[in-house]
């Protein structure tokens, strides 16, 4: 019954787990602050649009693997490895529970070492977007692999 569509099966089991996710961190939220403008996100709605993304990977390879195009397996590899590595770097790398209404003391000692630090947060989020983005592109690729590929395979038969 799924033998053939292991890049699908793949896919929704991942997606599945960021539903579980989503489920389990109902009460925390990502707090985001854009210049003037304070957001406090439920974690739950980043797990659900994670979730989303995840099924909308699996719905599209589950089409080119009944479709007969299976997609290629080191671009899936390559794909799935370095969205996971990302999403995971994002998520540690971004400070966990920070609030506005949480005041601390900014001695000057202090204060330099929380910019730096600021700093080097930033550079590993920026990094690592631009390698989520690239793991995009991959999956791009591939789709565009496999459509390529079923074009010689019907060329060649034909």
């Amino acid at each position: 019954m799924f033998r053939g569509h292991f890049i699908s099966i793949v896919y929704v089991i991942t997606a599945l787990i960021f539903g579980i996710l989503a489920f389990l961190e109902r009460s925390e939220t990502l707090d985001v602050a854009l210049k003037e403008v304070y957001f406090a996100i439920p974690k739950s709605f980043a797990w659900l649009a994670l979730a989303f993304c995840f099924l909308l990977f699996a719905g599209i390879s589950l089409a080119f693997e009944l479709s007969k195009k299976p997609m290629n397996l080191y671009f899936f590899g390559a794909h799935y490895l370095l969205t996971i590595i990302s999403l995971a770097v994002i998520y540690f790398a971004v400070p966990q529970e920070v609030s506005p209404t949480k005041y601390t003391d900014y001695s000057l000692s202090n204060e330099a070492q929380q910019v730096e630090m600021a700093i080097n947060t930033v550079d590993w989020v920026s990094n690592t977007i631009y390698i989520l983005i690239g793991a995009q592109i991959i999956f791009g690729l591939n789709i565009l692999f496999s459509i390529l590929k079923s074009r010689k395979v019907r060329k060649a038969q034909g």
